[in-house]
């Protein structure tokens, strides 16, 4: 286990949009089970789930007929973006939360 000690809230926003990194910041704050659950699974699936209804190329958009293009490229990047700034936010909060009950 990491002791207790406060925790660069920049470095640790940076590391949460860097796959891997993501979890070695999780897991200095003791939260890496919640970043888990939260950011690789429930995402994993939201993230397919966006990819299959949306895009014309997913299996579920071709067994709901749907022959429009409704996903870009552009698309793409922004819910990526979103997706990366909902973690820099979390991962922010939770640190300053943890350097708030610090040990000194």
């Amino acid at each position: 286990m990491i002791g207790k000690k406060p925790v660069n809230v920049k470095r640790q926003m940076i590391f949460a949009v860097i796959p891997i990194l993501d979890l070695y910041a999780s897991y200095k704050i003791q939260k890496l089970r919640w970043w888990v659950l939260i950011f690789w699974v429930v995402g994993g699936i939201i993230g397919w789930f966006y990819y299959e209804t949306i895009s014309s190329s997913g299996f579920l958009a071709e067994f709901l007929n749907s022959n429009v293009d409704l996903i870009s490229t552009i698309d793409h990047s922004i819910f990526i973006i979103i997706y990366a700034i909902i973690q820099a936010v979390v991962m922010g909060t939770w640190s300053k939360i943890w350097n708030n009950s610090t040990w000194y």
